[in-house]
């Protein structure tokens, strides 16, 4: 048992010593995680913004994930450490587009979305979804986190047997409640919600599926550059997924 901590161990550090990789990113791989975004690397070195283009890169493999805008910007706050804002309501559209990838498509595996999430009073609206790749009625299935009026949930689909099959997991209001971490799980055939230190809720029936769509994966909304996206116009930090 020595011998294999010490063989990962030793990887791990390899990893981080690489150009390009830090201990946190060496870290996050073992863990499973696929994408990280800290939002610490600004787009064109602006660090204070705000932005209406150009890219973050995530902290593993320095995927970029870059503003598409309408009438509007994403702008700096604080949260961990460096976080950033979406649009106030009526104030434009703004998202973070990642582009296409199927190491993003959990497929019928294990799969965790986590992000650290900030609604004041006065952002809540309908839709406002966090982070997603798919869309419901595609036909490739989806994976969802959203703040619908202040309300977080979980949403999946895709197909089981032939069949277009769905779950949602929903959550109590975070409206006001300053930053709270959101995590989505979905394992074997259950979908958890955690906000917080609350108990996990999961979502009723089997949510066990196949979910493998050539959607983009988006941050903050749900289509960039349209004028009906479900703008997210709250406040972000701290974006994980992980594959198991």
């Amino acid at each position: 048992m020595g011998r294999i901590r010490h063989i990962v161990v030793a990887a791990l550090t390899a990893l981080a010593l690489m150009p390009g990789h830090s201990a946190q990113a060496a870290e996050e791989t073992a863990a499973g995680a696929v994408l990280a975004y800290d939002f610490g690397d600004a787009p064109g070195g602006r660090a204070e913004g705000p932005w209406s283009k150009g890219c973050f890169l995530d902290e593993i493999r320095e995927v970029p994930a870059c503003v598409v805008a309408r009438g509007a910007s994403i702008t700096r706050v604080d949260g961990e450490g460096p976080a950033i804002a979406f649009p106030s309501p009526g104030a434009g559209t703004a998202v973070l587009k990642i582009a296409a990838s199927e190491r993003f498509n959990p497929g019928a595996r294990d799969f965790a979305i986590e992000v650290l999430v900030r609604l004041d009073p006065g952002e809540r609206t309908h839709g406002e979804n966090v982070i997603q790749k798919g869309h419901y009625d595609g036909g490739q299935g989806q994976w969802k986190m959203q703040v619908d009026e202040g309300l977080p949930s979980c949403r999946i689909a895709g197909s089981r047997a032939g069949a277009h099959v769905a779950a949602i997991a929903l959550g109590g209001s975070i409206e006001g409640m300053g930053w709270v971490r959101v995590r989505c799980e979905r394992s074997g055939n259950l979908l958890t919600l955690t906000v917080g230190d609350l108990p996990p809720v999961y979502a009723p029936g089997d949510a066990s599926m196949l979910i493998a769509n050539d959607d983009e994966l988006t941050i903050g909304g749900r289509l960039p550059g349209a004028p009906d996206n479900d703008q997210f116009h709250g406040d972000v930090d701290g974006v994980r997924l992980e594959l198991r």
